[in-house]
Order: structure tokens, then C-alpha cells, then sequence
């Protein structure tokens, strides 16, 4: 989509790439505990519209780290871009910049990789 100059798709698609990783990495560590699928869906409930407390508590519970507080660097730079571009790009008429787009997703990827570390 970046390539394309699909910039809004390449930012809400890269953020939305984020919050699987993130959701994913947990299911991966509470099935690795052996925990059934109801109550991983209902672990996971408790931040379905908070994503700053999943990427914190939850995946420093179930993955040993939380991105927002072992990789602050990186976590303010996706708070960022969560706040100027995936809501308003969701919301409005905004199209970010070439750059800012390519920040954005290489942000999100770094993210990404970091999550699928644990």
C-alpha cells in the first residue's frame, strides 16, 4: 500500500498489524500454560478497547516483558503515531506524508519484531 501511495491504508494496516502481534504473543504464551480458550478470550476482554494496558500489563504478565515500560523509546514513538494518525486517519480526511508514513510503519515493524521476540 506504501508503495502504492496508499499512505492512510499503509498506517491503520501497520497499527493494526501491531495489535495482532501483541494479542497474538498472549494467546501464544496462555496456550503454552495450558489455559483453555474461554478464558483466554475473556483475559483478553478485559483490554479489548485499551491497548496501552495490553501492550503493558498483559504481555508483560504472559510474555515475561511490556513494551511500554522495556522498550519506552520505542512505545512513545507507537503512542505517537496511534494518536496522530491511525484515529484521525480512521476518523477524518487526513493523509499523512511520505515520510511520515514510512516512519510510521518502520516504527510499527520495529514494534512487531519486538513482540514476536518474547
Amino acid at each position: 500500500m506504501y508503495e502504492r501511495g496508499e499512505f492512510r491504508s499503509a498506517v491503520i494496516n501497520s497499527s493494526a498489524a501491531l495489535e495482532v502481534a501483541v494479542e497474538n504473543k498472549i494467546i501464544e504464551k496462555m496456550k503454552t500454560d495450558g489455559l483453555a480458550d474461554q478464558d483466554i478470550i475473556a483475559y483478553l476482554d478485559t483490554t479489548k478497547m485499551d491497548f496501552p494496558q495490553r501492550c503493558d500489563r498483559q504481555l508483560r504478565d504472559k510474555a515475561g516483558r511490556s513494551l511500554v515500560r522495556d522498550n519506552l523509546v520505542l512505545w512513545v514513538e507507537i503512542k505517537s503515531h496511534r494518536k496522530k494518525f491511525r484515529h484521525k486517519i480512521a476518523h477524518s480526511y487526513l493523509v499523512p506524508e511520505k515520510v511520515e508514513t514510512e516512519k510510521a510503519i518502520n516504527d510499527f515493524e520495529s514494534a512487531i519484531n519486538w513482540v514476536e521476540s518474547l
